[in-house]
């Protein structure tokens, strides 16, 4: 009943979805309360399914109470499941149908999986990126702490891939669209020099990665730090790593459209730049050419 309920949902027409709020509400919360994992997922889908066709909170408390301790187990799910039970979670916060208290609750619960090394990062940043649509109500804590696990679930994501993966980098992008740039620079800032501070090659290359947001975004703010960014990335363009050099030229590729004096940086960058054309590494030689397109094009 349970799977075809999760099929039939989606396809249901808005009339028949309101009359059958009786039927499917305490469906869901029935699979959702019982002690077998696989049924309890099952009714978190039902349940998603059914709010989101419903297009508003049809009355969700003690669903929100029996997803929490679905949430605290997540972790030991694989990827479709949990994205499908964190999922509802994303929804709900959409609809704002999370009291105050369980969403302390949940937010804990993602922090948790968020720091768990062990997990796989992909799956580390699901809980993360759910929470995203209560972003404006997140102390100054928090969302350092959401930085700092975003940069190192990067980190981790770019040493198992070994290839640049800036997914997990989307807070930044979020933060910057929300909160006031001149209190929020100064928090990104200090994520930076900790990652740079550090001895991890990945850490580095998030960083690097947040850079591209700091130049689209913060334009006027970074020009104040624009020696220090350059003496990275002239650094980063001379490392042995590739995936280190390549960050780096994904970054000039932004620094270049981001300020108007591109000619007072750029005989520091070219010589560095051709250098790279001859990399081993076919992304590190197309974003070589990409920043030197760009360069010529500006100039």
């Amino acid at each position: 009943c349970l799977m075809i309920a999760n099929k039939i949902i989606p396809k249901m027409k808005v009339d028949f979805i309101l009359e059958s709020k009786d039927f499917f509400m305490p469906l869901s919360l029935s699979a959702m309360t019982n002690p077998d994992l696989k049924t309890q997922v099952l009714g978190v889908l039902v349940f998603h399914k059914y709010i989101v066709k419903y297009l508003e909170d049809p009355g969700s408390e003690n669903h929100i109470l029996a997803l929490i301790p679905i949430l605290s187990n997540s972790y030991q799910f694989d990827t479709k499941n949990m994205v499908g039970v964190w999922g509802c979670v994303n929804d709900l916060l959409i609809y704002d149908s999370i009291p105050a208290d369980s969403f302390a609750q949940i937010v804990n619960i993602a922090f948790s999986i968020a720091q768990n090394k062990e997990l796989e990062p992909k799956n580390r940043y699901i809980p993360l990126e759910a929470l995203n649509p209560k972003i404006e109500s997140f102390s100054e804590e928090m969302i350092m702490n959401i930085f700092s696990l975003s940069i190192d679930i990067s980190a981790s994501m770019i040493e198992n891939d070994q290839s640049i993966n800036d997914a997990t980098l989307d807070y930044f992008d979020s933060a910057a669209d929300i909160f006031d740039h001149q209190s929020l620079y100064p928090l990104i800032q200090k994520q930076i020099q900790e990652a740079f501070n550090s001895n991890s090659f990945t850490h580095q290359i998030s960083a690097l990665l947040i850079f591209k947001i700091l130049l689209r975004e913060f334009p006027d703010l970074i020009y104040n730090d624009i020696q220090f960014v350059i003496n990275f990335l002239v650094n980063a363009l001379s490392s042995p790593n590739e995936l280190l050099k390549e960050a780096s030229l994904r970054v000039i590729e932004s620094f270049i459209s981001s300020f108007k004096s591109t000619n007072v940086y750029t005989p520091t960058f070219v010589p560095l730049i051709f250098a790279n054309l001859l990399s081993p590494s076919p992304e590190t030689r197309v974003h070589a050419f990409l920043a030197l397109y760009n360069i010529f094009d500006e100039l």
